[in-house]
């Protein structure tokens, strides 16, 4: 299949969804701080036929005409779930496909990747309904993150895109903060700093 993009009334439903899932989870939980255990109670079984019910229709979503063919698997890590996202897309220019409409339904179609229960660590709607316009929680999106990274930064982007692909990276999320204010040449020497701390062992990310 090519990858879609949600229409008005499907990008709704997606977002009314998580709203729910987010509301049973936090029914639950005993502390402000949401644990795994949490997410495991709250993502009760009817809110897992609502997302399938979800997930199969077909009237929530259009294709993208120059989207090529687009295959779910089991990614090992973000950077390979980026780097297909990105192979499927290269039609396009990056900007052109940067919209809420297009990160959601595919974080709809990978959810069970991204929001794995009993192994997540907190459960804010900006890492699966992404706010486009919000600069500081935009990047915290769960497919749109690791997209933009490998994006920009090709091979480079693996130092912060290896976690599994249902893990939050703060190590991410500052780099493409910074980047935004300092020349990708000047982070290509960084990132070749990082690599070496890294075989060193002087550095753990």
């Amino acid at each position: 299949m090519k990858i879609k993009k949600f229409n008005s009334a499907g990008y709704e439903k997606w977002s009314s969804f998580y709203n729910e899932v987010k509301y049973e989870i936090d029914q639950v939980a005993k502390s402000p701080k949401i644990s795994p255990q949490d997410i495991l109670a709250g993502y009760n079984d009817t809110l897992k036929e609502k997302y399938k019910i979800l997930k199969n229709s077909d009237d929530i979503s259009e294709e993208l005409v120059s989207s090529k063919e687009f295959k779910i698997k089991k990614f090992n890590n973000s950077y390979e779930l980026a780097s297909c996202i990105n192979q499927c897309l290269s039609n396009y220019k990056f900007y052109e496909i940067d919209i809420s409409e297009i990160w959601d339904w595919l974080a709809m179609m990978l959810f069970d990747q991204i929001f794995v229960p009993g192994k997540i660590r907190g459960a804010a709607k900006y890492r699966y309904v992404v706010d486009i316009d919000d600069f500081f929680t935009s990047f915290r999106h769960m497919i749109r993150g690791p997209c933009w990274t490998v994006n920009q930064f090709g091979e480079n982007a693996r130092l912060f895109t290896h976690t599994p692909t249902y893990q939050q990276n703060d190590w991410l999320e500052q780099f493409i903060k910074v980047s935004f204010s300092v020349p990708v040449n000047g982070y290509k020497l960084s990132l070749q700093q990082i690599d070496l701390f890294m075989k060193k062992g002087r550095l753990t990310i």
